[in-house]
């Protein structure tokens, strides 16, 4: 397999480190809150470094048109639920539609974006870290630093300002198919990419990762309560997976031993 650091071969600006510090840095009701809304599982997101190069492998491995992966001889049909079973978030039954009338976020708008770019993920960032509260504006927050940076993150420091139209009604964040969105999202990505359209990719490439480690047979050391892989794996965990498909070849080695089903269950 070839070398997994975040060096020198950059693929995604998906920003797990960010993301992980300062969710360890919630309050319990901050943390309540965040549950509210939906997004439990990230609250269990334990490691700190995405692995560029496996990534890229895998990325590499994507059928568009299937919509499946192939790792180590085996394909599997990944879908918005195989989203959910793996990263915990789904889907609510409401589609999420990022547009409407201006003066729905005008005043959204006003608070949350900095210049003509979008929203700039670093005051997002910034901004939660010296919020004490857990309301409204804090679950905009983190619904907003979400999106940027593990959900579909793209190769922009900023998010864009349309979001607000899914996030302005709180009360229906938890009600919004975040599973679909996320996943179609990085299937349009995964096609720009393998079509040489793009260099760096856009979406939750962690997703592919976690799917395909917790596809293999490879033994965690424990379990997470709430059965989600996403909750799994830990950095002491994927440095020993990293090492363990050397034992059976490299990457490309059909002899590595897989599961017959998609991994994980439903954890959101």
């Amino acid at each position: 397999m070839e070398n997994n650091s975040d060096k020198g071969n950059h693929l995604s600006r998906c920003s797990v480190l960010r993301f992980s510090n300062t969710v360890s840095s919630l309050s319990i009701e901050q943390q309540d809150a965040v549950r509210e809304i939906g997004f439990r599982s990230l609250l269990g997101l334990k490691y700190g470094r995405l692995r560029q190069d496996l990534c890229r492998l895998l990325v590499k491995q994507c059928n568009v048109d299937k919509r499946s992966i192939t790792v180590h001889g085996m394909e599997y049909k990944l879908t918005p639920e195989t989203f959910t079973s793996v990263m915990g978030v789904g889907d609510g039954g409401t589609p999420i539609v990022l547009g409407g009338e201006d003066s729905e976020i005008t005043d959204l708008r006003a608070k949350y974006c900095s210049g003509k770019k979008g929203i700039p993920i670093g005051s997002l960032d910034d901004k939660l870290k010296i919020n004490s509260c857990a309301g409204e504006d804090f679950c905009i927050l983190f619904s907003l630093f979400a999106i940027g940076t593990i959900l579909c993150p793209t190769t922009a420091a900023y998010i864009n300002p349309s979001y607000l139209y899914a996030l302005k009604d709180v009360s229906n964040i938890r009600r919004k198919n975040w599973a679909s969105w996320s996943f179609n999202f990085l299937w349009d990505e995964v096609s720009k990419f393998n079509e040489n359209k793009i260099s760096l990719m856009n979406g939750c490439v962690i997703f592919l990762m976690l799917f395909y480690m917790s596809s293999t047979k490879f033994q965690l050391s424990s379990v997470a309560e709430n059965g989600c892989p996403l909750s799994a794996w830990t950095d002491s965990e994927i440095k020993r997976f990293l090492k363990w498909p050397q034992k059976y070849g490299d990457f490309e080695s059909n002899a590595v031993p897989m599961r017959e089903i998609n991994c994980g269950t439903s954890c959101a």
